[in-house]
């Protein structure tokens, strides 16, 4: 897709957001970015990863001594993954 191109899709959703009654946030607003954090993961335009925090506290993760242990540490592998 060509700058220009991709400029005038942004017009569009900007002005589609106006005719809907909605607002944008000139100080939220964050254009021409490498990537986003999206509720679980850095997606770019190479694909979807991981957040490197999220990777680092699982790989991190103490030694599980008691049932609430497992529980805990499976409660985030499982709302990571999915």
């Amino acid at each position: 897709m060509h700058i220009m191109e991709h400029l005038q899709n942004l017009n569009a959703v900007l002005y589609e957001i106006k005719l809907a009654g909605g607002t944008v946030s000139g100080m939220k607003l964050q254009l021409v970015q490498k990537g986003v954090e999206l509720v679980r993961y850095w997606c770019t335009s190479d694909g979807q990863y991981p957040m490197q925090d999220k990777v680092n506290k699982i790989n991190g993760w103490k030694t599980c001594h008691n049932l609430k242990d497992v529980q805990a540490f499976l409660g985030l592998c499982t709302y990571y993954c999915c």
